[in-house]
């Protein structure tokens, strides 16, 4: 799998002018243990996946998207990091339906 097509490859630089272009492209080592959820380019918890396919091994390739940035980053994960992100995001989407709620019961 790959990034998607017609996925803008400039869309990271935009509206970045306090980066230098060779500081938004260098290769960078991830942080140690970030979680799926984060975003390792501009740290947002606005990661989502786009497509999944489960391998051997109880492992899964993941194809991830930030929301924030619009950056895309691909993983292979163990089956219990991917439950675990799997709980993450059923979290959050439950936040944001409570929020909905609220918001439409104020009228």
């Amino acid at each position: 799998m790959g990034i998607p097509g017609g996925t803008p490859s400039c869309r990271v630089a935009a509206g970045r002018a306090d980066r230098e272009p060779r500081n938004v492209f260098a290769r960078r080592t991830p942080p140690p243990d970030p979680g799926l959820h984060e975003c390792h380019l501009c740290r947002t918890d606005y990661v989502v996946p786009v497509w999944w396919e489960a391998l051997e091994g109880e492992r899964w390739h993941m194809l991830l998207r930030c929301a924030q940035c619009e950056t895309y980053r691909e993983v292979v994960i163990a089956d219990a990091a991917a439950r675990a992100y799997e709980r993450d995001l059923a979290r959050g989407m439950a936040e944001i339906a409570a929020a909905l709620e609220r918001d439409f019961a104020r009228g």
